[in-house]
């Protein structure tokens, strides 16, 4: 497995801990319900199921947020699923919303190296100049992925 997948799916499995934590008290759900629930969704994710994470979200508030803080569509451009972040985004996902550290999807595809995702969340209208808590930019998270690091500046992002 590639070091790109290992660091995806770390980021995935880390998400799905804090969303268990939280689900169930802010949700109302019983623990087993809300556990069940999220790791079927980060199962799928990882997976690559687009059918079955597409089935799961088919009824849920495009903006939700995992445990209450990390946005579905950062999830899904953390994992790497293209379709899944088309989904978000055409059931008005807000494409700037971010986790408690300020992470919005576009840092997280930006620093996955998902040029397909990046490509989607500008065209929507991401911010490309947003920081997080660090005054860190989806343009600074880059690690050797040149032809998003093209992208972004062709399109006007900025250190």
């Amino acid at each position: 497995m590639s070091l790109e997948k290992c660091g995806a799916l770390f980021v995935v499995r880390l998400l799905a801990a804090v969303a268990v934590c939280f689900v169930s008290a802010s949700a109302g759900f019983a623990q087993s319900a809300a556990d069940k629930k999220t790791e079927e969704l980060m199962a799928a994710l990882e997976d690559g199921n687009i059918a079955k994470a597409q089935r799961l979200l088919a009824n849920v508030n495009p903006n939700h947020k995992l445990g209450g803080t990390v946005p579905l569509l950062v999830v899904a451009a953390s994992a790497g699923q293209p379709a899944i972040v088309k989904m978000l985004l055409d059931k008005g996902a807000d494409v700037n919303a971010t986790d408690p550290d300020g992470h919005t999807a576009l840092m997280s595809a930006v620093s996955s190296g998902k040029l397909e995702i990046v490509t989607m969340l500008i065209d929507k209208g991401a911010n490309m100049q947003a920081r997080d808590k660090k005054g860190v930019t989806a343009l600074k998270t880059l690690d050797g992925y040149l032809k998003i690091r093209e992208l972004l500046i062709k399109r006007g992002a900025k250190e």
